[in-house]
Formats: C-alpha cells, sequence, structure tokens
C-alpha cells in the first residue's frame, strides 16, 4: 500500500512539474545538444542516517529520478515526517527542475504540506547558471547565480577544489580541510555533472576533516566498510564529542 501511495504522490509531481523536458528531439539536435549519461557503477537504493531513511529511485538513463525520505521526531524512535524531490530531464538528461514535498505526518495521511521548485539555466557548455527556487505557498521566487573556473569547478571564495573533491572551506574564522580515499563516492554516480558541481558533491569517498580555529586544529575521521565492489556500507563519522553512523544499501 505504501508503495502504491508514493508512487500516486510521484505521478501528481510530474503533471504538476514544469513540462520543459518534453522537448523534442528536433529541439535538441537544434541546439547541439549531446546526451549525457551517468558513471557507470552500483546505485543506491536505501541510505539510512541519524536524520531517517532515504530512499532511491532511477529513470531508465540511470540518473536519479526521485528520491522519498522519512526523517525521525526528535523525542520519539519513529518517523514524523517525509520528503520527495522529484528530477525532471529534457531528452538530453539535462536537469531541467526539481519538485520539493515536505510534510508532516506519513506519506499515506500527509499534513502541512510544502511544496517548492528550482529551475536550472544553463551556458552553452552546459553549465548551470541559475538557479530558480519558488515557493508555492507564498509565490516568492529566490535565485541563485554560478560562475566556474577553468576545470568546471563552481567559483567561489570560500571553496576550493581538486579532482572533482572538495578540498577546503572557509567560514568566518574557520578553515575545513577534507581529506579523500580513491574509492568512489556512491552519490556522484547518480546525478548530472552540472548538478555535482554547483552541490559540491565530491567524487570520492571522505576519510579526514581537520578543523582550524582560534589557534587550535581539531579532526573528525570517518570509519567506513566496504562491500567485495568498493562501495562503502557502514560508515560511522567520528568527532571529538559526538559519533554519526550510516549504512548504504544498492541495487
Amino acid at each position: 500500500m505504501k508503495n502504491l501511495v508514493l508512487l500516486l504522490f510521484i505521478f501528481i509531481i510530474i503533471a504538476c512539474s514544469n513540462d520543459d523536458f518534453l522537448r523534442s528531439d528536433l529541439d535538441r539536435q537544434r541546439t547541439n545538444e549531446v546526451v549525457e549519461t551517468p558513471p557507470l557503477g552500483k546505485k543506491i537504493k536505501k541510505m539510512t542516517d541519524r536524520f531517517g531513511e532515504h530512499h532511491y529511485y532511477y529513470n531508465s538513463s540511470g540518473f536519479i529520478d526521485s528520491i522519498y525520505s522519512r526523517y525521525r521526531g526528535q523525542n520519539s524512535s519513529g518517523f514524523d515526517s517525509f520528503s520527495i524531490h522529484k528530477f525532471n530531464y529534457n531528452k538530453g538528461n539535462k536537469l531541467i527542475s526539481i519538485v520539493n514535498i515536505h510534510a508532516e505526518g506519513s506519506i499515506e495521511s500527509p499534513i502541512n504540506e510544502y511544496e517548492s521548485n528550482n529551475h536550472f539555466t544553463y551556458n552553452k557548455s552546459n553549465q548551470i547558471i541559475q538557479e530558480h527556487l519558488y515557493i508555492k505557498a507564498t509565490g516568492s521566487t529566490q535565485t541563485t547565480k554560478y560562475e566556474y573556473n577553468n576545470d568546471g569547478s563552481v567559483k567561489s571564495n570560500n571553496k576550493y577544489y581538486l579532482n572533482e573533491n572538495l578540498i577546503v572551506e572557509k567560514s568566518n574564522n574557520e578553515i575545513y580541510t577534507y581529506s579523500y580515499n580513491d574509492r568512489t563516492n556512491p552519490f556522484y554516480n547518480i546525478y548530472t555533472k552540472a548538478y555535482k558541481a554547483i552541490k559540491s558533491i565530491d567524487k570520492n569517498d571522505r576519510i579526514l576533516i581537520e578543523r582550524t580555529a582560534d589557534g587550535g586544529t581539531s579532526y573528525a575521521e570517518y570509519f567506513i566498510t566496504y562491500d567485495n565492489d568498493n562501495y562503502k556500507v557502514n560508515e560511522h563519522l567520528k568527532y571529538p564529542v559526538v559519533d554519526f553512523y550510516s549504512t548504504y544499501e544498492y541495487y
């Protein structure tokens, strides 16, 4: 029953979403658009973390189609809210929009629904140059603009990248330095190249966070268990005073 309700929600989102992604093949040929394909590798089926559990579904091209999440309440072990994110593409697998639904309660009995939409504008290099956020309840909009470095990373005054990994991040008087291994971050396999760039989705698994602030340095370390295909199945992020755990399942 739950899967049926979820499918109905997704169909409603599709019906309400922008239909720009239904452009004809003639339109795609006219703009010399190249069809993007996702990287080879496993696809996440379910991820569980301190916030709740997240289920991932894919379209026929292999890119993420929708994400259904259930979130735990602060004072109980059950779930008290959920979200659905529906990703819409054109025929060249270019991400055109994302429809976001958040609500309290369960997917069978939602209350206080909140809907927003993200729409993307591209340059001739198929990079996202504008992200438009629309809030349905208020009718308000917000636009974020992006510029790029020669290596394809997003220009920023406080973020620095190397080999598609975020390596340094500055925040007020704090500096965070990140280290990685050579294993593939499973989230790298499911999103388009342009979307990964604006959301700082790393290519590899992060293994160490070094924080420098007020003349002192502290560390947070990742302890990761991998399957036979070198994809993480258990992740333990250990901070000096708190620990976070995540598990991963794949198709």
